[in-house]
């Protein structure tokens, strides 16, 4: 395993979730990046719609959160275990 230094201003930093491995802390700047340039991609207008297969994982579950907050009606699949979580983001 390589390290190296980074340097980041305090106002640029937040803390991981207590119960959150480094991994999982180290990932969510990444899964949150690739819903947005998926999105950005996309460009969705307000009131159109968008089918995100897989919203139960991490990349899905932030591209419905985004999409729902650009008033995108999303309809979302995942397993049915999430389907009551996405629902109360916003997902049809």
């Amino acid at each position: 395993m390589r390290s190296a230094k980074l340097r980041a201003s305090i106002g640029s930093t937040r803390r991981a979730p207590r119960n959150a491995s480094d991994a999982e802390a180290a990932a969510t700047p990444v899964r949150g990046l690739t819903a947005l340039q998926s999105l950005e991609r996309l460009e969705p207008e307000a009131g159109s719609s968008l089918l995100v297969i897989g919203a139960g994982g991490a990349v899905g579950r932030a591209a419905v959160e985004m999409a729902c907050g650009r008033d995108v009606r999303v309809l979302a699949v995942a397993g049915g275990d999430e389907l009551e979580a996405l629902r109360e983001l916003g997902a049809d």
